[in-house]
């Protein structure tokens, strides 16, 4: 009989959130409480079977769609970063309450970083044969990642593994050795931070707009632009935001109730330049340059890039598609500029961890390179 009882507990228990719910919505209450299955999207069960995600999928939906559930979630992020400062949605908190991605700071193997230095100077590379055929001078500029600028938040020895350490010098001087003119803008970005200005985000992966304002005038003074023939562009008149919160902010994984104290005491703001976006798009003839970036392009370093310039630029900006997005995008087109490139700069605008990660200029991108690579029109 006991048995009975503990068993019609436990599932009055689970069965508890379902009319909940609908009292909680009947009457419109809202917990505190965040939902990330929208995020989701579909559960791919070959896929994610494989690559074993389909579990913490399937496990993030039932306790984050319902009401209750995402609140239940909610005190249990919460009661586990206050009790073992553990993060349930797996975000290391470094010192000065920094967050960063484990997969962003933890070391690997050295023959991995070997590994990433040839795939990555065999497409960046690739790219630059392409341009450089039709007469386009590449320029690569490589953001560097933020627990490379700040070690001393990010490792709990204040500084980063050897041999990730030497992944962005080595894939540099790989890159020269190709003929690819390639710069890190390690160095101006930390003496930007010297300088008593953030060069990143305390909580998110972007640079800020005051490092894409550093980086953007760093590449700028490398390119020598043919301005013969083509008019003064209207300047940009960007606005600083001295309240906006980063683009990107890793402080959702936390889990923890939107607006709380807890989740406030992350919470980073940096000045962002706000540009207003033109209408249009110049072709290759019309404009002094071409500047490829991703999402940390939205942070203002083509503009500024621009700007400095003082001639028409061809921004190729793809928001959050990995570093080799733009220019696949401009490749088909390169191939049907008449007459060629005359010289033409190309400043490509690479993150670190894009070429760290899947999402980056290494394989996958490559097998869609290669089409282009290869002649193919």
């Amino acid at each position: 009989m006991r048995d009975r009882w503990l068993i019609g507990i436990f599932v009055a228990l689970v069965a508890l959130p379902i009319p909940l719910d609908r009292l909680l919505g009947a009457a419109g209450v809202e917990m505190p409480g965040r939902s990330f299955a929208r995020s989701l999207g579909a559960i791919h069960w070959h896929d994610d079977l494989r690559d074993g995600a389909a579990g913490r999928k399937l496990e993030n939906r039932l306790m984050n769609g319902s009401t209750v559930g995402r609140w239940l979630t909610v005190k249990y992020s919460e009661l586990s970063y206050l009790a073992f400062r553990r993060t349930p949605q797996g975000i290391r908190v470094g010192r000065d309450d920094w967050l960063f991605v484990p997969g962003r700071v933890n070391d690997r193997p050295e023959r991995h970083w070997e590994r990433l230095v040839r795939e990555n100077v065999r497409t960046i590379a690739g790219v630059e044969s392409e341009g450089r055929g039709r007469g386009g001078r590449l320029l690569v500029g490589i953001v560097p990642n933020r627990g490379r600028l700040n070690p001393q938040r990010a490792y709990r020895s204040g500084r980063m593994p050897e041999a990730r350490r030497r992944f962005l010098p080595d894939l540099v001087a790989a890159l020269r050795e190709r003929g690819v003119d390639a710069v890190s803008l390690e160095e101006p970005l930390r003496a930007l931070q010297s300088e008593g200005r953030e060069a990143v985000y305390s909580d998110d992966h972007h640079w800020t707009s005051s490092g894409a304002e550093r980086g953007a005038n760093v590449l700028a003074a490398r390119v020598e632009p043919r301005r013969a023939g083509l008019p003064r562009p209207v300047p940009y008149d960007p606005t600083w935001d001295l309240q906006a919160p980063s683009p990107g902010s890793l402080i959702r994984k936390l889990g923890f109730a939107p607006g709380s104290a807890l989740e406030a005491a992350f919470r980073g703001v940096e000045p962002r330049l706000v540009f207003e976006e033109r209408d249009g798009e110049l072709g290759w003839s019309e404009s002094c340059a071409t500047y490829w970036t991703t999402s940390f392009g939205d942070l203002g370093s083509p503009y500024v890039f621009a700007d400095t310039l003082g001639c028409p630029v061809r921004i190729g900006l793809v928001r959050g598609q990995g570093s080799a997005a733009a220019p696949l995008v401009d490749l088909a087109r390169l191939r049907e500029v008449r007459p060629d490139l005359d010289g033409h700069p190309i400043v490509w605008e690479i993150p670190e961890y894009h070429l760290v990660s899947p999402a980056g200029a290494r394989p996958g991108y490559v097998d869609e390179l290669a089409p282009f690579l290869a002649g193919a029109p």
